[in-house]
Parts: structure tokens; sequence; C-alpha cells
């Protein structure tokens, strides 16, 4: 009844991951895609000081963005997450029974976490792939023949890659060379060559921007922006549907394979790393997506859990049969709060095509939306933002350089949604705009509460009174 239930729930899950038009790009889907896509015909970009990974992912975001649009990009995230769950099947039966494997595939597959990252046009699904796919060759050794060493060299160079992929899983290569060590000394040298082979090379050529990374994002944008008790709560409520069924797994243990039982215990252990670095720091942001790493360790314990319950009669089924209906009930409603969790533009987009050629200048308050929307019909130098933009040329970007630009009649359309900064944007929209400009579109807003408190505003465009008309709406 368990397992025909899980497979149920995965056939529902499956089709609610095909669904990629829910919401307009989110504010990374646009980014990356652009700056993809710049870099693809040539351009230069300054990404290296700003994202958290190389410029690898970004060019297959770019390149899928190209040939389909956001769908696209959607769809080449949606196969990386498939793959990612085939590679997961693979990694949990060299440690347990295929059929406890694969209920431990299934139910990471039902996780909301795993399902956003499969659904959204950013690096992190392709780093998560990368991820399992280094420990898929880590623990491929133990279960084949000699050599063993140029397999552990293998992996240390996959995970190195994942981490250019998005730096954070960074975190990992430390301990799980730790790890190998005390299993192989050979083996955790091999993979510690590995994963230093990449990283040394990357640091060294990128080491000034990455410099530039460290202060401006790592010490401060992601530093201390969320209270730590509401980081463990959300972490609590992502992480219950396995960690339920995981109490259960000792009553299992019986059905590990001799790697399972010197390996399961570590890897659980490595559900705490990144849980712990968003405590520390007090970051909340990019949580819910890093959370898929502690469930990726969790999982084959609830499976464990799971296949003891399905097997000890009616009433603990029964039990095991509610845990994994409530857990997927709340994982559905945690995909529909992170999918809307941004404003929808497209609407906006799509009424201001005709307005925009490459001779017009734009304010806007989210400006990697503008960039992916308009590119390349609008030059990048037509396109000011409220971070960069320097009215009075001393080379610092002030809230007066924009007000005193925008009083000025400087560009041709505003463009603001509440979003990057609300306190601006209402002074704009209530002191400032009205002297010169006039509202053609004004759209009301609601949004989830997961990426932001401000969860209502307005996508509202301006247009200069006496700018000369180049289309209309």
């Amino acid at each position: 009844m368990v397992l025909a239930l899980l497979a149920v729930l995965c056939v529902v899950a499956c089709i609610a991951r095909l669904q990629l038009d829910f919401n307009g790009p989110h504010v990374d889907e646009s980014d990356y895609a652009f700056v993809g896509r710049l870099l693809l015909d040539g351009g230069t970009w300054p990404s290296r000081t700003y994202v958290f990974s190389s410029d690898l992912p970004l060019y297959i975001i770019g390149f899928a963005a190209d040939l389909g649009g956001l769908t696209g990009a959607r769809i080449a995230s949606t196969l990386a997450g498939v793959a990612s769950l085939l590679l997961v099947f693979t990694l949990y039966a060299r440690c347990m029974p295929r059929p406890v494997a694969l209920i431990g595939a299934g139910l990471l597959a039902l996780t909301a976490n795993h399902i956003f990252v499969s659904k959204f046009a950013t690096y992190d699904i392709w780093c998560f792939l990368l991820f399992v796919a280094s420990l898929n060759l880590l623990l491929l050794p133990l279960t084949t023949p000699q050599p063993k060493g140029y397999r552990s060299l293998a992996a240390g160079m996959t995970l190195g890659l994942a981490v250019l992929f998005k730096y954070v899983v960074v975190v990992y290569a430390p301990l799980i060379c730790v790890l190998l060590f005390l299993v192989d000394r050979k083996r955790g040298i091999a993979f510690g060559a590995g994963v230093a082979f990449i990283l040394v090379n990357y640091l060294y050529v990128n080491w000034a921007e990455l410099q530039v990374l460290y202060e401006q994002q790592l010490a401060g944008v992601h530093r201390s922006n969320t209270l730590p008790l509401d980081i463990a709560w959300r972490t609590l409520l992502d992480l219950w549907p396995l960690a339920l069924p995981a109490a259960f797994a000792w009553k299992a243990r019986h059905l590990l394979t001799p790697i399972g039982g010197g390996w399961v215990a570590p890897l659980a252990l490595l559900a705490i790393p990144l849980i712990a670095y968003h405590l520390a720091s007090g970051n909340g942001i990019a949580l819910s997506k890093h959370l898929i790493y502690a469930q990726l360790f969790i999982a084959p314990l609830a499976a464990l859990g799971l296949w003891h319950l399905a097997h000890a009669g009616w009433s603990h089924a029964l039990l095991a049969a509610l845990v994994l209906c409530g857990g997927f009930w709340w994982q559905q409603q945690e995909v529909t709060q992170l999918e809307n969790a941004f404003p929808d533009h497209r609407s906006v987009i799509e009424q201001t095509l005709s307005l925009v050629d490459e001779n017009t200048t734009v304010l806007s308050e989210n400006p990697y939306l503008m960039r992916d929307a308009w590119y390349p019909r609008l030059g990048l130098t037509q396109l000011s933002d409220f971070s960069s933009f320097d009215n009075d040329a001393d080379g610092v970007t002030t809230e007066q350089d924009i007000i005193d630009a925008v009083w000025e009649g400087k560009f041709d359309l505003v463009y603001l949604d509440g979003r990057f900064d609300p306190d601006l944007a209402w002074r704009l929209r209530n002191e400032v705009l009205p002297n010169s400009y006039e509202a053609i579109i004004e759209l009301p807003y609601q949004t989830s509460d997961r990426l932001s408190w401000n969860t209502t505003g307005l996508l509202s465009l301006y247009a200069l009174r006496d700018r000369p008309a180049r289309g209309a709406l």
C-alpha cells in the first residue's frame, strides 16, 4: 500500500514538474539568461563579482534561452533535474537494496526543494547534478576492482566543477576529503588533489573578482539578513517530511550493504554543513535551494524507515501512508509558495516591446529583468538602475542622483516594482515622477513571502510626457 501510494505521488509530482509556465522570470533567471546570452554573443560582463558561480552554467542557461526563451531554459533545468534523480538512485543503490534505493530517490523527487531547483533556469540544479555525480564516482571504487586512485581523482575534479557551478558546495570538499582519508589515505589524497586542481587554477585566474564577490555579497548582502530562529524554523518546515520516516531507519539497518553500513552514517552527517552555514551567517537567502543537499543525505534514511513501516503491520503502514500524504501536500504548498514569490512581469514586457529601441533611455528598478527582456533591442548603455546611475558624475551613486535625473527628465521610460528599493520607488512615484512623466501601465501584484516580506506592490511604467512617439500600446 505504502509503495503504491509513493508511486502515485511521484507521478503527480512529475506532472507538476512539467508545468513550467507558472510565472514570469524570477530575478536570478533573468540575470543568468541575459549574461549567458551576452557571453555567447562575445560580450563581457562582471558576473564573477556578484554571481556565485563561474560563467560555465551561465553559458548553458544562455544557450537554452536562445533556443527557447524562458521556457527553453526551464526545460534544460528540468532535464538536469531528472538526470540528477537517476544518479541519486544509483548512489543509494550502492548502499542498500534497489527497491529501497528507488524509494529514497522517489522521496527526494517529491521534495519542494528539488522540484523548485529543477523548474527554475538557474545554476543550482546543474551544481547538484555534478555533486551527485561526484559522490557516485567516490563510491564506485568500493564496488569495482582496482584501480581505485584515478576514480577518486575524477570524483575530486567533478566536485571541483560542482563548486564552479555554485560556490556554496565548497564546504563539502574538506569534509568528504577527511572522511575518505580516514578510510583510505591514497584515495583521500587523490580526491583532494582533484578538487585542488580545479579550484586553485580558478582562484589564481579570478582572484580579484572573487575578492569583490566576498566583500560585497558574502560579507555584505548575504550576511545577517535573517534571524537564526527564522532559518531554523524554515529548515524544520522543509525537512520534516523526510525526518519523520528517517526516525525509524535504525529498525531497517539490516538492509544496508557492507558499503551502506560504513557510509550511510557519515553521509547522514553531511546533511548538516549548509544548514550550519546559514545559521552561523544569518543568511536566509537561497536557503530553500541549499536544503536540497541536506535532503539528499536524509532521504536514504527516510527510505529505510518507510520500508520498515510498510512491512511492520497495518497500523505502521497506515502511519507511513499518513506521513507520505501529509508530507506531499506540504511540499506542493511549498512549491506554489516558491513559484509565486516574485511578481509576474510578463504582461508589462509584452506591452512595452513596441516602445523600446536602441535609442530609448530607461531607468529600471529591476535592471536584471529589463536587460534580458529587451536584449539585444535595448543597448546596455541605455539602461540604468538604482545602484549604478551617477547623475552628477562624482563617482558615487546616491539616491539623490536618481531623484535629480528623473526630475530633469533624463529617461524616456521609468519602470518601478517596489522590490529592490521600496522607499525610493515610493518617493519617485509620489513626489518626483508626476513632474514630467505619466503612468502608462499600473498593475497591482501580490506574492508569497518566501523571498521577501514585501508581498504587495505595483508594476508601474512611466513615459516622459514630451517623448517622441516610437509606437503605441
